[in-house]
This record gives structure tokens, sequence and C-alpha cells, in this order.
């Protein structure tokens, strides 16, 4: 919930100062949180854009490594 509460202050604070397009996209990578909510609800100390920062990179992540196989793959091939 806290995390919810920080995702719409950030909408409210930033979200009107970009384009549609660009507002649509914040929106979703911010909502990569709720990927990774239960993880992020078992920190000790909750500070809501860490949970954020955290999901988003996570998330980041696994794209990466998953592009990085795919093009290992088409090398091998």
């Amino acid at each position: 919930m806290i995390i919810a509460q920080e995702i719409d202050r950030i909408m409210r604070t930033y979200g009107g100062k970009f384009s549609k397009p660009e507002k649509a996209l914040l929106n979703q990578t911010l909502q990569l949180c709720e990927n990774y909510s239960y993880a992020c609800s078992k920190a000790i100390k909750l500070v809501p854009m860490h949970s954020i920062l955290m999901a988003i990179i996570l998330d980041h992540e696994k794209e990466i490594q998953s592009m990085v196989q795919d093009f290992e793959l088409r090398i091998k091939n």
C-alpha cells in the first residue's frame, strides 16, 4: 500500500510533465513494482522509493539477461 501511494505521488508530481506516450511508459515502469511487492514489503526499513527502484533494476536486469541469451544463441547458429 505504501508503494502504491508513492507511485501515485510520483505520477501526480511528474506525470503531467511528459507527453502521453512518455507518461504511459513512466506508469508502466513504475507498475513493475507489483511483480516484486511481496519481496519489497519484507524490507526491514521500508523506503518506498528504494523498493520502486529495486523493482525497476531487477526487471531491467532480467530483460538484459534474456537479450544476452538470445544474442548468444544467434551467434552459435
